[in-house]
């Protein structure tokens, strides 16, 4: 039986950075991979995937996309629940430039609602 990674991807580097740890991960334990993102605007968002699903295609493993709207801690959390997932690994920062600290807003946040270990990559 496959076991989910969740991967919240938002468009920065650190996401994709993140997402290529995932993948590595994801082929040692022979895991599927969830790529979600949440949605705050009603801007356009399909162009959050197009660079994640380039390097998944070099990639062997099973993954599904997956939006969702609302706070992205509270989405991302929600998500890992409803899908049992083994592992969240997210990148430490996230798109906002005011943020500096070592683990961006959304990252802090997801640490105490999170049903399983999260990894942090920067």
């Amino acid at each position: 039986m496959n076991h989910i990674i969740l991967v919240p991807l938002d468009g920065s580097q650190a996401s994709l950075k993140a997402l290529s740890f995932a993948i590595t991960t994801a082929k040692a334990f022979q895991d599927d991979l969830l790529l979600l993102h949440v949605i705050q605007d009603d801007c356009n968002h399909d162009d959050v995937f197009i660079e994640a699903e380039k390097m998944l295609k070099e990639a062997t493993v099973t993954y599904t996309s997956k939006f969702r709207t609302g706070i992205p801690p509270i989405e991302i959390a929600d998500e890992a629940k409803e899908q049992n997932v083994r592992q969240i690994i997210m990148g430490s920062l996230g798109m906002n430039p005011q943020v500096s600290y070592a683990l961006g807003s959304v990252s802090e946040r997801v640490i105490p609602l999170a049903p399983c270990p999260v990894t942090f990559v920067s």
